[in-house]
């Protein structure tokens, strides 16, 4: 395997994903390779990871509170999912955060964006300031 990739734990990585395109380029038993894959599963197996958003809120309009309230259900509305579960805690006033726990970072990071984009679109809306 370290002939054929940069690194033999790159291509056990790439056999959680793509077996075939290892296993064609090396020649390896059929017996070995679903014992390989068993102890590959068991031994790589990918651990969740958390994203987390901080930013800030403000409104000083006559709806304060439930404008940020209002816009931080709204971006909970609008990026539900199963996969993606977002979690919106206030740490301290004005700071808040959205995290999420996932095994895609790369939708996730997307996710996380998107409902940031609609909290500033919400509060703006409603007089307040987003940061």
């Amino acid at each position: 395997m370290y002939d054929k990739f940069d690194h033999a734990y790159d291509a056990l990585k790439l056999c959680l994903t793509d077996p075939e395109v290892v296993y064609g380029r090396v020649t390896i038993p059929e017996d070995h390779k679903v014992q390989l894959m068993k102890n590959i599963k068991k031994k790589l197996a990918a651990a969740p990871i958390k994203i987390r958003a901080t930013f800030d809120l403000q409104c000083y309009t006559y709806e304060g509170i439930e404008a940020i309230k209002e816009s931080l259900l709204e971006a909970k509305r609008q990026t539900y999912d199963e996969q993606f579960q977002l979690i919106f805690q206030m740490i301290a006033p004005p700071e808040y955060k959205v995290e999420v726990v996932t095994l895609d970072k790369n939708a996730a990071t997307e996710r996380i964006e998107k409902a940031m984009s609609i909290i500033e679109k919400e509060i703006k809306a409603r007089g307040g300031i987003y940061k």
